[in-house]
């Protein structure tokens, strides 16, 4: 769920009716309120306001009650509800009993050291967010904002801020860019670094957005490369300030991320060499990804698949019509990384590496089969808004260059500032300027690798207690897998799964043309012929995707309880756990003094709707937020 305040729910227009049931969700007409029936049903069923049944007296009103203890039934009143234990009873303690077998899971989950094994994440896997979204509903904000994006790294969320703020907006907005990889870092601050030296050329945009997305770049974005890192590698070693001020950062963590620029510049020079290319190691990734890459391909609209091939085969963000594209053919040094497999930190082979990762050497590029620009990175919609076509790659790399040029613009007018941190985002407080506080702090899905309450309680200290908006963004996207059975759609149930499914194709098909994933056959009735469409769509995207459609609401309050009993009863005080310990929601809701904000009730924008994906906004107590479900 992402509305404006005053905007039709389906469709963004202005909108004039409310839903009768919930009186929050606005649409502009009876058309998009229909369109928007099946979709809205799990969000209208679990608002508060929404009358539902009594379990025993059958009485429908406002004011009643869930159970506690298993959210799944409904009283009007203390009475009923105890006539009802007896035959309520053997569901509500198994409710509790998933509960403690999910919270075992995570007990040893959360209780070990969990590694990210992959190559460094040079390209997210998930897209770009506005997290101020200034324009829309957010209430004033001060002069002087802040944004700590912890354990995050990429600059697409910072880019993405910073290029929706209103061209009236006159304060500044300082960011803290925090992350563990030292090799994400590093990019990050050649980026700002590029853009700052760059500033005032016509064609920086451009350059800085084929150095960012393309595994071959031309040569003269080459010889920008290289001119940033031998004047980045010429600065003193107790650097700690970059970029006229606008880049800050401790000098011992200057040190770390010079040997990253080392690495980058001693491949140009020639000094050093890879074992494999980036775009030999791009062909092989998507080699092993090939029949999930096939499925993708015929997923997207047909007009869109010949450059969407192209990506896949080349790695370069250009069209075929760019004159730039027969000019790239150097290896973009800045997509080198440290293979984990080889890094010497690690020390040994870590559980989950990519695939590829026992093939392409020690010094090898920072490439996951899960991020992309198109798909990943970006939201397509958006693109698709500033430039339409039939070219993914033109349509990307313009969206990009927009977004790239609206923040150099005004991070070269000073308007715009980052403070680097290269530590566990556990760990912030001692890198942090004592007086600072932040309107939002966004921590992407570090919370699948760091329980959420250990989470709040080390970054609830740091928001801004003066702005009753302020909040921390957390997300959610593996907790499915400590609930499987319960967190998706009975696959056993293939109507129900291909109902919901071809109600998500309805509803983000946003192109004219229809996708010919299949020819009708002779004697196959419409319905067979589009079954049979959409199996292809279906097996690219899996059954995550028709997440939006299925009421997991309980269970993932569910997980939350779990992941809430496995911090307050760690194994090695608790090797067995009881459900006379499982806390209730509302421990959940207002844990450490915080209160779960009401994303319906003050439709808060910073949430985007993402399948399988819950995002939650913690807000300070007191201001009066109760509950959010992600999207």
């Amino acid at each position: 769920m992402d509305s404006r305040v005053g905007a039709c729910w389906r469709c963004g227009s202005a909108g004039r009716t409310k839903c009768a049931r919930c009186e929050l969700a606005l649409y502009c007409s009876s058309a998009c309120q229909e369109r928007d029936k099946f979709r809205h049903e799990v969000e209208c069923t679990n608002i508060c306001t929404v009358k539902h049944t009594c379990s025993v007296c059958r009485t429908v009103a406002e004011g009643t009650k869930t159970c506690a203890n298993c959210e799944k039934v409904w009283y009007c009143n203390a009475t009923c509800q105890r006539a009802d234990w007896k035959n309520h009873k053997p569901t509500c303690q198994e409710t509790q009993t998933k509960i403690v077998n999910v919270a075992t899971k995570l007990q040893r989950i959360f209780g070990g050291t969990q590694k990210m094994c992959s190559f460094p994440y040079y390209w997210g896997n998930s897209p770009a967010q506005d997290l101020i979204k200034i324009d829309q509903n957010e209430g004033e904000y001060p002069d002087k904002m802040a944004v700590l994006l912890a354990g995050v790294g990429n600059l697409r969320n910072v880019m993405a801020t910073v290029a929706g703020l209103k061209q009236s907006f006159g304060g500044s907005v300082h960011f803290v860019l925090n992350d563990v990889d030292r090799q994400v870092l590093a990019r990050n601050v050649f980026f700002l670094h590029f853009l700052w030296k760059y500033k005032g050329e016509e064609k920086v945009a451009k350059w800085l957005t084929q150095i960012w997305y393309s595994v071959k770049i031309g040569e003269e974005e080459t010889l920008k490369v290289q001119e940033c890192l031998t004047e980045l590698l010429a600065l003193p070693d107790d650097t700690n300030t970059l970029c006229g001020g606008r880049v800050t950062m401790a000098a011992a963590q200057w040190a770390e991320l010079r040997k990253v620029f080392e690495l980058w510049l001693s491949l140009l020079t020639g000094e050093k060499m890879a074992q494999t290319t980036p775009q030999e190691q791009f062909r092989r990734i998507y080699e092993v990804a090939k029949e999930g890459l096939g499925f993708y391909l015929r997923s997207i609209p047909p007009r869109h698949r010949a450059s969407a091939e192209d990506w896949f085969k080349t790695g370069i963000l250009l069209p075929r019509s760019d004159p730039r594209r027969k000019r790239a053919y150097r290896d973009n040094a800045t997509l080198a990384a440290w293979n984990p497999a080889y890094d010497e930190v690690l020390g040994y082979l870590p559980r989950r590496l990519p695939p590829i990762a026992k093939q392409v050497g020690k010094i090898a590029a920072g490439i996951n089969d899960d991020g992309m620009p198109f798909c990943d990175e970006w939201d397509y919609l958006e693109v698709k808004a500033q430039s339409s076509g039939d070219d993914l790659l033109h349509m990307y790399s313009h969206y990009i260059g927009d977004v790239v040029n609206k923040f150099a613009c005004r991070f070269n007018q000073g308007s715009v500032s980052c403070l680097v941190i290269l530590d566990n985002c556990l760990n912030l407080q001692a890198h942090l300027p004592v007086e600072i506080q932040f309107d939002r702090i966004f921590t992407s899905n570090i919370s699948d690798y760091i329980n959420y309450p250990v989470l709040l309680e080390a970054l609830r200290p740091l928001l801004r207690e003066d702005n009753n908006k302020s909040v921390i963004i957390t997300e959610f996207i593996n907790w499915g897998m400590c609930c499987p059975e319960e967190a998706k759609p009975p696959q056993d149930d293939l109507p129900l799964v291909m109902r919901l499914f071809k109600q998500a194709i309805e509803d983000l098909r946003h192109e004219p043309d229809r996708p010919d994933w299949v020819s009708r056959q002779a004697g196959m009735s419409s319905g067979q012929a589009g079954i049979m469409a959409m199996i292809p769509v279906f097996l690219s995207a899996g059954i995550d995707s028709i997440a939006e459609y299925f009421d997991n609401w309980g269970v993932f309050n569910q997980y939350l309880r779990a992941a809430l009993l496995a911090h307050r009863c760690p194994e090695p005080s608790h090797p067995v756990l009881s459900t006379k310990d499982v806390p209730k929601m509302s421990k959940v809701r207002n844990f450490s003094g915080m209160k779960m904000r009401n994303f319906l009730k003050e439709l808060n924008t910073v949430c985007v709707r993402r399948a399988s994906t819950h995002q939650i906004l913690w807000a300070q107590t007191g201001v009066g937020v109760d509950i959010t479900r992600g999207c």
